[in-house]
């Protein structure tokens, strides 16, 4: 996996967390199908745990929406 090639320094042990993106693509593509999700990180190898884990809590479903001017008559 791409992380094996990331070195924290120690000061950022704990402070930094170098994959927090993946939260950020899970939650964005989760709502392109209209999911709301909460998206952290659990566990983390660059953290020094033995695997990364990132949890997901739905939050709830996004009603579909669109302006007026697509509404058909």
């Amino acid at each position: 996996m791409w992380i094996e090639f990331v070195e924290l320094p120690p000061s950022a042990y704990g402070e930094l967390w170098y994959s927090n993106i993946l939260c950020g693509v899970l939650r964005g593509a989760l709502e392109m199908v209209q999911m709301r999700v909460e998206a952290r990180f659990h566990k983390d190898v660059l953290q020094g745990d033995d695997v990364t884990e990132i949890r997901l809590e739905l939050k709830g479903m996004i009603e579909e929406a669109m302006g007026d001017e697509y509404k058909e008559e």
